[in-house]
């Protein structure tokens, strides 16, 4: 079953954006920063128990999962995200720590952070 539109979520994210430039002596640097927020639709799970499958494995640091059936959503590594009714004029509160693609879903493993 495809995504059910009940089990949605709304979720913002930001998108890291590199841009590459000279520092002052000639070097190239890579400047790294965040663009604007986006929100999309999403399946989140609640927060990850000890009795379920965990599909990133054992070793992988995370506390969700959060999926999708666009395979052209952009989400990567490196993206924060704003759930839990998080407004986007606050600090981020989760990140993504690994995408997992298969051919008709991608799954997100994500975790929360605090930033002051």
């Amino acid at each position: 079953m495809r995504d059910i539109k009940r089990d949605q979520q709304t979720v913002w994210y930001s998108l890291r954006n590199v841009v590459t430039d000279k520092d002052e002596w000639g070097n190239t640097v890579d400047i790294k920063d965040y663009g604007k927020q986006i929100s999309d639709k999403f399946n989140v799970s609640a927060n990850k128990g000890t009795i379920s499958a965990q599909a990133f494995g054992t070793e992988l640091n995370y506390d969700r999962e959060m999926s999708t059936h666009n395979m052209n959503c952009p989400i990567d590594e490196y993206t924060r995200l704003w759930l839990d009714g998080r407004k986007v004029t606050e600090p981020h509160n989760y990140v993504v720590v690994a995408v997992s693609k298969s051919l008709n879903c991608i799954r997100y493993a994500i975790r929360r952070v605090d930033v002051s």
